[in-house]
Formats: C-alpha cells, sequence, structure tokens
C-alpha cells in the first residue's frame, strides 16, 4: 500500500518555520531591549542635574552685596517676566566636568531651574528656553576678575 502523505503536512511545516522566524524575531527584540535599557541606564548616569545633587544652590543678592562678597560671578537673568540678580552658591567649588556642564546648560538652570536634556536629533523643534533667549530673554554674567 502506497504511503499518502496527510494533506497539511505542508501547511503543518510552513507554520513551524514562521513560528521560527517568529521567535528569531522575538529574541532579537529581547536583546534590543536589554542592550537599550544599558543605554538608557548609562546616559541617566550621563545626565546629572547639579542643583538637586546640592553642589551648587542659587541665592538672590544685589550687586552691592556681590561686590562685597568673596563670589566670583554675578548672574544677571532679564525675561519679560522677571529680572534675577545674585549668584549660584557652590559654583567655585565645581570640578572642571562639573563647572562645563553648568556652562553648557546655564541657560538651562535660569530658564527651567534645572537641565533640560533634549533629543534634538528626534525632535526637531527649538525648546521654549531656545525660543525665549531668541526672543528676548538675556542672561550676562559679571566675573569679579573683568572689574
Amino acid at each position: 500500500m502506497e504511503k499518502k502523505e496527510y494533506k497539511n503536512t505542508k501547511k503543518i511545516n510552513s507554520l513551524y518555520k514562521e513560528i521560527r522566524k517568529y521567535n528569531e524575531i522575538i529574541k532579537d527584540a529581547d536583546d534590543a531591549s536589554s542592550k537599550k535599557k544599558e543605554k538608557e541606564d548609562l546616559l541617566k548616569d550621563l545626565m546629572f542635574d547639579l542643583i538637586k545633587q546640592k553642589k551648587i544652590e542659587w541665592k538672590f543678592m544685589s550687586f552691592e552685596q556681590w561686590y562685597i562678597s568673596d563670589y566670583t560671578q554675578f548672574w544677571i537673568y532679564s525675561s519679560e517676566e522677571e529680572i534675577r540678580m545674585g549668584i549660584f552658591q557652590g559654583l567655585d567649588e565645581l570640578d572642571e566636568n562639573e563647572y562645563n556642564h553648568f556652562h553648557q546648560f546655564k541657560e538651562d538652570y535660569f530658564y527651567y531651574g534645572y537641565p533640560f536634556y533634549y533629543d534634538n536629533v528626534e525632535n526637531n523643534e527649538k525648546t521654549e528656553r531656545e525660543k525665549a533667549f531668541e526672543n528676548g530673554t538675556v542672561l550676562s554674567c559679571i566675573n569679579r576678575k573683568d572689574l
């Protein structure tokens, strides 16, 4: 007697093949998810906030008070809503990396109160801070050594 192939064998084998393909995609997705989490954790380590870490603190101060103090920098922030004058206490004690970070994000520290980390590749729009500074918000610093 001749052996006949079960009529669904090809369909079953085809479905198994598709399942194996999807299992591979799921495995790749799990690997990608794990790598994405690692990168997000690394990103969090690199994104720090000097105010939250209590390394710097804003202190309102008049120019006259600053002039007789030992602080090296006096800041003036002027926007449509407000004018702020004073110093960041602790700025003189930052290490080089922290100091460079502050100067890279100084406008953010004044506008938002924290560094605003923004993926400007994915988001082509300007931030609120960028728009504000384009429309007249000004940040000035007077250094004691320049007097």
